[in-house]
């Protein structure tokens, strides 16, 4: 699958599957900024492996600081859930965000201590509290879909990789996004938040599709950023 071109009038389809008909509509409303991410710059120059290595390492430092708001955020979930095998679902997602994935970030950092060091941007802080408002505060339904962007939108990046090669910079990254663990990982989580939208009201899933858009707008923010000299200007409204 190529990159899509951001002109093309043609949404992607998702390389993950909707779990019904709610999820559905989610992508459908939101494809467009997914085919944005898809085509930004940053991930562009990450696929072919021309991104500097200061920006990458300025992004993996703020994805560190990501993921554990992330964490939290699915820890709130699986403490709301009333439906056991849900409920320990969100829990093993949140204890994997603190884990495997965040693994690959105590190697490569381990190397650039520095990074260690760098407080969270403005567009990261507002990316994990608008999370964790949303899980904390609002209906399971809404917090459901807001976290699902992480999920599906990298699933989709890395289902469009071309193949990588091993010598390529950035190649235990990319290869992270289309581990057939994650894509598993994706399917399950879309299948959770089908059944939260099935049983929510008319309002609540609008209210869980304007928390899924604003999602998506955060993750292209949060790829934006390490090329952006003005975080002010992409933090999503």
């Amino acid at each position: 699958m190529s990159l899509m071109s951001s002109t093309s009038n043609i949404a992607p389809q998702p390389a993950v599957e909707a779990a019904g008909p709610w999820t559905q509509s989610l992508w459908d409303a939101g494809a467009q900024t997914a085919a944005e991410i898809q085509d930004s710059r940053f991930v562009r120059a990450l696929l072919d492996g021309t991104l500097d290595d200061a920006r990458f390492t300025f992004y993996l430092a703020q994805d560190a600081l990501y993921l554990a708001g992330y964490a939290r955020a699915l820890a709130a979930l699986s403490a709301r859930c009333d439906h056991a095998p849900d409920q320990l679902a969100w829990a093993q997602a949140s204890v994997g965000c603190l884990t495997e994935e965040a693994q690959l970030h105590r190697t490569w950092m381990a190397a650039r201590p520095e990074a260690a060091d760098e407080p969270a941007s403005t567009v990261t802080a507002a990316y994990t509290d608008f999370l964790l408002a949303a899980a904390l505060g609002q209906d399971r339904a809404v917090g459901a879909a807001a976290v699902l962007p992480c999920f599906w939108l990298y699933a989709q990046v890395g289902a469009c990789l071309p193949t990588v090669e091993p010598d390529h910079p950035y190649a235990a990254w990319l290869e992270t996004y289309r581990d057939p663990d994650f894509v598993a990982a994706t399917a399950a989580a879309l299948e959770r938040v089908e059944r939260e939208l099935a049983q929510s009201s008319e309002s609540g899933r609008a209210a869980a599709q304007r928390a899924y858009l604003a999602g998506c707008r955060h993750e292209l923010a949060f790829f934006d950023q390490a090329l952006t000299q003005d975080q002010s200007e992409i933090i999503p409204r």
